[in-house]
């Protein structure tokens, strides 16, 4: 996350190991510090709002060293009571929260690695209050229709954008004109379809609800035989084939076979490798494994 941090007088010494400490950070006093800049940016106070933007005690992290993150430190409303690696994560309340009067909860509990159809029925049996993966799409319709559940849903947009990776080391994505193609190939409004319409389709990187969204961008249109011309311009006329990697949990495979389905229109030929989530992360790491990788379910 440091490049984040660019903006930040004295970030290239920083950064090439020229200086010990960053020059436009300072400490006014015990509850303040002043951060310069070295050029205008807009986004800095969404920087600030990132996870590894706190401000964090010296001595706990030179207690702790790389194993920091397991005995966290903050001003949160609620404190770390027990961790159960790959299971649990108990908070309890923070009795010294500089906020009067709450939280209202004594405790609250995280499991984590629950299956999302797993996490709804037991949100449907009572068992938990809020299931983190979101309403599986398989399920979703059936939930939406019936009234004492549809209305505890919480409706909103996510800063997410789910996105095809196309690796420019391998041929044939090293051409533009190829790229561009594949882009306008692809049928995204099926593909918002195909989740019950809980997306908008991506015409730029930015999500609707980021600050710098540019509402009257058109990007590509969803044109197929245009896309066959151009395959055909950049020397590839009868198609090509190539593999696309991803996540293995629904509905990214689904998303996946529509994908494939529209690529065949144009000529290309896609070998699908539905994997789980660090395989295909794995395989993103890797120069000139992965031609494409479809991102769902691994955000940005």
């Amino acid at each position: 996350g440091a490049g984040f941090f660019g903006s930040i007088k004295g970030y290239d010494a920083m950064a090439d190991g020229s200086a010990t400490s960053l020059e436009g950070v300072t400490v006014v006093d015990p509850y303040t510090v002043k951060i310069e800049l070295s050029r205008p940016d807009a986004t800095f106070l969404h920087v600030m709002a990132l996870n590894f933007a706190s401000v964090v005690p010296k001595e706990a992290v030179d207690e702790y060293g790389t194993d920091f993150g397991k005995h966290p430190v903050g001003t949160g409303a609620f404190k770390l009571a027990d961790w159960t690696i790959g299971q649990q994560l108990v908070f309890e309340k923070n009795a010294d929260y500089w906020r009067e009067g709450v939280p209202y909860l004594d405790s609250i509990t995280f499991e984590v690695g629950q299956e999302p159809i797993v996490a709804l029925l037991r949100l449907q049996q009572g068992e938990v209050d809020v299931p983190g993966d979101g309403i599986p799409p398989a399920k979703f319709n059936e939930v939406m229709d019936n009234p004492d559940e549809a209305k505890r849903v919480v409706v909103g947009g996510q800063l997410h954008t789910g996105y095809i990776t196309l690796n420019v080391q391998m041929e044939p994505f090293d051409k533009v004109e190829v790229r561009q193609a594949m882009n306008m190939a692809i049928n995204k409004d099926r593909i918002v379809q195909m989740i019950n319409g809980r997306a908008t389709p991506a015409n730029q990187p930015l999500p609707p609800s980021m600050p710098g969204y540019t509402k009257d961008y058109e990007g590509y249109p969803f044109d197929q035989e245009k896309a066959k011309q151009m395959l055909a311009d950049a020397g590839y006329p009868d198609g090509f084939e190539t593999e696309l990697y991803v996540m293995n949990t629904d509905p990214n495979p689904r998303i996946a076979q529509a994908i494939q389905q529209d690529l065949s229109q144009i000529g290309v030929k896609v070998d699908i490798k539905a994997l789980a989530q660090a395989n295909v992360i794995e395989a993103g790491g890797t120069p000139k494994t992965a031609p494409m990788i479809w991102s769902g379910g691994m955000a940005w």
